[in-house]
């Protein structure tokens, strides 16, 4: 069961200006200060959910050795998991992708993307700022960002939509060089996914925060040179998954038929 609940419900988050501004050296001083305590949650199984906004990365150099991520939830506020950035995706993978994760990546690369650095699910869109086959992914979710900036080449800084009056920001250390252009590619194919298979569903997901968020900022979104029709994708990959599941059957009946032949003719 996720732990989300309307931002309007309840807050976790600390609000005095100092700690409107994160980076991960920030995360690990601040782990221990006792004014913070209030905001800090210890979980083993954390699953990112509505209330998640950011997801930083501490998978080759763990907090206290044992914490891989730090996650900023609205309701829970600040969250330590001994789950890396990448266990985390893995488990939204398995549980929250809309309409399936495959489709997502055949979308993605019939769009001649080289990257697949973007998740979509039902309420919006999640972002990696490396690939999600790294285990060195920090994870944005781009329906609570209002704007980022890069700082250089490799850092960049996004801005979240006001929560409850306040908006945070969350400094990313390592990101892909490419970046700004791999964020536009996950807007693009959010985009066309909105365009087909939701119109198609006759579904609507779109309320004021999502209207108002990256997700919907034409100024970060770039027509590119081809469209693509996602329902018609997602049919073929269904029928392509669907095939090589009756051809695997198929062979493995043939695999048990000769066997059982073998058997009884030698008996």
């Amino acid at each position: 069961m996720t732990n989300y609940k309307k931002t309007d419900d309840i807050m976790n988050l600390p609000t005095d200006k100092e700690h409107l501004y994160w980076t991960k050296d920030k995360i690990v001083r601040e782990i221990d200060n006792p004014e913070m305590q209030k905001h800090i949650t210890y979980m083993k199984n954390y699953e990112i959910n509505k209330n998640t906004l950011c997801v930083y990365n501490f998978f080759e150099d763990p907090i206290k050795g044992k914490y891989f991520s730090c996650i900023f939830d609205v309701a829970l506020g600040i969250v330590f998991s001994t789950q890396s950035s990448a266990a985390l995706v893995e488990s939204l993978i398995r549980k929250g992708i809309y309409p399936s994760y495959f489709a997502q990546k055949e979308a993605s690369r019939r769009l001649d993307f080289n990257h697949f650095n973007s998740i979509i699910v039902g309420y919006g869109l999640y972002f990696t700022t490396r690939g999600t086959t790294t285990r060195r992914f920090h994870l944005l979710a781009l329906h609570h960002m209002k704007d980022y900036h890069m700082l250089d080449s490799t850092v960049s800084v996004f801005t979240t939509l006001a929560i409850n009056g306040f908006k945070y920001e969350f400094e990313l250390d390592d990101c892909h060089q490419q970046l700004p252009t791999l964020l536009n590619h996950g807007l693009y194919l959010y985009k066309s996914v909105h365009n087909s298979l939701l119109d198609h569903l006759h579904a609507h997901t779109h309320h004021e925060r999502l209207k108002s968020s990256l997700v919907n900022n034409e100024d970060h979104l770039i027509q590119h040179h081809k469209d693509i029709n996602f329902v018609a994708t997602l049919s073929d990959v269904i029928e392509q998954t669907f095939s090589a599941w009756l051809s695997r059957v198929n062979y493995e009946l043939n695999i048990c038929m000769d066997w059982a032949f073998l058997n009884i003719k030698f008996l």
